[in-house]
């Protein structure tokens, strides 16, 4: 988890309250037709995502701050109802130390609110340490790829079969003790 958190940071998202109830007075009155296609349409020509919000200090660290109650809760509901919780920051083109090919430089971090987005992420990774108390388990994956001279990623944050082979086999690392402690105490 983190990147998409890190990069949409929408931390006062709110729409035009005129807009809002528009927007549910005609929802209302498609209901009552029973057809489901004019949602689909009205929520893509009319609304508008709210700007992401500006990067500086406080703005990072209230996301992190965010990212870690989430995941506290996540992993207060897993106690609570008696399952495992494993929480991981990905890597994200930026993070670690991976030496970038040509391609993966196109994509590489520079301007303000990219790199804003690798300083909230690397925020994310150093509040592992705090969610272990609440979690099962957790690792910071941001410098997975260290050794990897292969080109991993095509934009951004997403990567190919490759790479996700790669977090898929560390991921397993992690979770088969989770997994096997369960198994003993059944």
């Amino acid at each position: 988890d983190g990147g998409n958190d890190a990069y949409d940071r929408h931390v006062n998202s709110s729409l035009n309250t005129n807009f809002d109830q528009t927007f549910e007075d005609v929802k209302t009155v498609i209901k009552k037709s029973g057809y489901r296609t004019p949602f689909f349409i009205l929520g893509n020509l009319l609304y508008q995502p709210p700007e992401p919000s500006p990067i500086n200090d406080e703005i990072k660290i209230e996301i992190t701050s965010l990212w870690k109650s989430r995941m506290t809760e996540i992993c207060e509901v897993g106690k609570n109802k008696n399952f495992s919780t494993l929480i991981t920051v990905q890597p994200i083109l930026g993070t670690g130390n991976k030496n970038l090919s040509y391609g993966e430089q196109k994509f590489a971090p520079n301007d303000k609110f990219e790199l804003g987005t690798l300083e909230i992420l690397k925020g994310m990774g150093s509040s592992l340490d705090d969610l272990n108390e609440y979690c099962d388990s957790t690792a910071d994956l941001q410098n997975i790829f260290d050794d990897v001279e292969e080109p991993l990623y095509f934009d951004y944050i997403h990567i190919s079969d490759y790479g996700h082979q790669i977090v898929a086999e560390r991921l397993f690392e992690l979770s088969l003790p989770l997994v096997l402690e369960n198994i003993q105490e059944e």
